[in-house]
């Protein structure tokens, strides 16, 4: 078992020392790959975190458990740490997540009544830029300095497509932006869906907070219950026992 820990924590030192910056770089603008449920969620930590606490708790599953047991659990353990750990939403992450799901619909009619008044892409997203806070500020400050380093308006929305929110809006306002289509119609039409997804998140919202208030009703109501319920029949069985 001295064996596993030694080649696990050999790994673990690899992926802490990590790749180059060349390949760093390059996996980083590699397309994601393999099942939706292995893919890491946007903010989750990076694979070399993931996969170097992965590994540490092989090694202690390798260093507990006896004999042949350490061999087929570890690899499994550390496998599900991983995934686990990458599926897994930071708070920071979820908020984002959920104002810009909450301020997307009024930011797309804001920009498609600026190309509605005759304003370029480029203009109109510089002046919604300005009236915006938070994460979508930070998106289209993104968008406009890719611009302004020479990159076609195209490129510049691609690089959204993997922000939540974005995904579907970025992708049709690159290929418009590419092929000259008109803009107006099609944020009107992403701004309808991104109002229709608002409301599937109040609501979803407002199912949670209902499970979430259940368990404090329960810890209020059952000690009430226990002593008006069921002492008086259990005291009353015990009299008759004894009486």
């Amino acid at each position: 078992m001295s064996t596993l820990a030694i080649w696990l924590a050999a790994m673990a030192a690899a992926l802490l020392i990590g790749p180059q910056p060349s390949r760093r770089l390059r996996a980083s603008r590699s397309p994601a790959r393999g099942p939706t449920w292995l893919r890491p969620r946007p903010g989750a930590p990076t694979a070399r975190t993931r996969w170097s606490l992965g590994i540490g708790a092989a090694v202690a599953v390798g260093v507990l458990l006896p004999g042949w047991w350490g061999l087929l659990v570890g690899p499994l353990v550390m496998t599900g740490v991983a995934v686990l750990l990458g599926r897994l939403e930071p708070p920071t992450v979820a908020r984002a997540r959920e104002r810009r799901i909450n301020e997307l619909p009024q930011l797309l009619d804001l920009v498609a009544g600026c190309l509605a008044a005759g304003l370029p892409l480029r203009g109109a997203i510089g002046v919604v830029a300005e009236t915006q806070q938070g994460p979508l500020a930070e998106d289209l400050a993104a968008v406009l300095a890719s611009l302004e380093v020479g990159r076609s308006e195209s490129e510049a929305w691609t690089q959204l497509e993997a922000v939540p929110g974005w995904r579907l809006v970025a992708r049709d306002i690159a290929r418009a932006a590419g092929a000259g289509t008109e803009l107006v119609q099609v944020l009107q039409r992403h701004a309808d869906r991104a109002r229709r997804d608002r409301a599937a998140l109040a609501h979803q919202r407002a199912r949670t907070l209902g499970v979430r208030g259940v368990f404090p009703m329960a810890v209020c109501f059952l000690p009430a219950f226990v002593l008006i319920g069921m002492v008086p029949i259990v005291g009353s069985i015990v009299f008759r026992v004894l009486g």
